[in-house]
This record gives C-alpha cells, sequence and structure tokens, in this order.
C-alpha cells in the first residue's frame, strides 16, 4: 500500500464497474483526494483503469459478476471484498448497487470499518417485480438488509421515497440513518408530453 501520512484518512470505493464509477463517482474520489484523502477502489475494470489511476486512486480488482447466482462465484466475491478492505484499511467505505452494498456490509462485520455508505439507485428485481422467484426471495433480503445495514457506523443512500418507505416499514434501518437524494429519473409532472409540432423534422 502507498505510503501516507498519519493525519490523511482513506476511502475506498466499491461498485460493479469501472465505466459506472467513471462516470458516476469519479468526481467524487476527485474531491476526496483533494481533501487529503488516500482513495481507493474496487471493481471490475474494463477500459478505465488508466484514467482512474492517474488521478491518485488505489485500484483492486474485484471478478464480481452482476449475474450471476453461481454460490461459490458470490463467496469468492465477498472474500474479494475482506481481502481490499484488510490491504487497503479505510476509515469510510462507500458502496453503490445492492450486491455491492451486500457484500460490503457482510465485509464489514469481520473488517471493522469505522464508517459506511451504503448507496442504492433502486431495490430491484426482487422488491419491484411480482414473479414468484422475487416473492420468495424478499423476506430474505429484507432479513439480509435489515441484519447488515443497521446501525449508527453507516448511513444509507436512497433516490426515491417509495424505497424509503419500503425499507423503513420492513424495519431494515432507522429513519436518520437514511438519506434522501434526488435521483436520474425525470419528473412526470413537470416534464409533460407535447403533441408532434407540423413542419419538415429537423
Amino acid at each position: 500500500m502507498a505510503e501516507r501520512n498519519q493525519l490523511n484518512r482513506s476511502q475506498i470505493f466499491i461498485v460493479s464497474e469501472d465505466w459506472y464509477f467513471v462516470s458516476h463517482r469519479f468526481h467524487l474520489a476527485i474531491a476526496a483526494i483533494g481533501m487529503g484523502y488516500h482513495v481507493g477502489l474496487l471493481c471490475r475494470f474494463t477500459h478505465h483503469r488508466d484514467i482512474i489511476k492517474n488521478a491518485g486512486v488505489q485500484v483492486f480488482d474485484w471478478s464480481m459478476n452482476r449475474g450471476s447466482s453461481n454460490p461459490f462465484q458470490e463467496i469468492r466475491s465477498v472474500f474479494g471484498v475482506i481481502s481490499a478492505i484488510k490491504h487497503f484499511h479505510p476509515d469510510l467505505l462507500h458502496a453503490v448497487a445492492i450486491k455491492p452494498v451486500v457484500y460490503s456490509a457482510l465485509a464489514c462485520r469481520f473488517t471493522g470499518v469505522d464508517s459506511r455508505v451504503f448507496a442504492l439507485g433502486g431495490l430491484g428485481f426482487v422488491f419491484s417485480s411480482r414473479k414468484r422467484f422475487a416473492q420468495i426471495s424478499r423476506p430474505l433480503l429484507v432479513f439480509v438488509f435489515r441484519i447488515l445495514l443497521s446501525g449508527q457506523q453507516s448511513c444509507l443512500i436512497l433516490q426515491n421515497p417509495d424505497d424509503r418507505f419500503v425499507l423503513l416499514s420492513a424495519g431494515v434501518t432507522d429513519e436518520d440513518q437514511i438519506r434522501l437524494i434526488r435521483g436520474a429519473g425525470v419528473d412526470t409532472k413537470y416534464f409533460l408530453p407535447q403533441s408532434v409540432p407540423d413542419g419538415t423534422p429537423l
């Protein structure tokens, strides 16, 4: 691990893909570096490793597959998070999306990260679908969330009030642990469909 002043703090981001980090979290990493943080990133790298490293971010490869349901692969993914945390020793962990959040929260149980930020853009298929698999899986995921995401060390970032209501109703965490931010969607009460104007299309 790179040498750093003991007064400096460290932060690790855990996301699924490097392209997502560049488009959605890179600016936060740059800001943290500017504040004196030592910043790390655990994800699957495809095309953006050099851009991220050249910005001063320490990178860790992660073989997590978003679409995998292979239990051995998923266990390997959890150990990948544990390994990165033990190597980097972050003061703050910031994980994004359901799998990275769940695996990071589980890893934190074994590694003792002081502060944890878990960001969910949505609750996914399990909470939105009426299919039988989703209905069976939902109570299990709520149980996992309740165990892993609660506690004063954790902050849960959500993007819509419906998800906030679902998680509070299920007793996943306390209201003061949730931060509701504006999402990437469109306000359909403000942006209304318009009729197509006459004339030649541009």
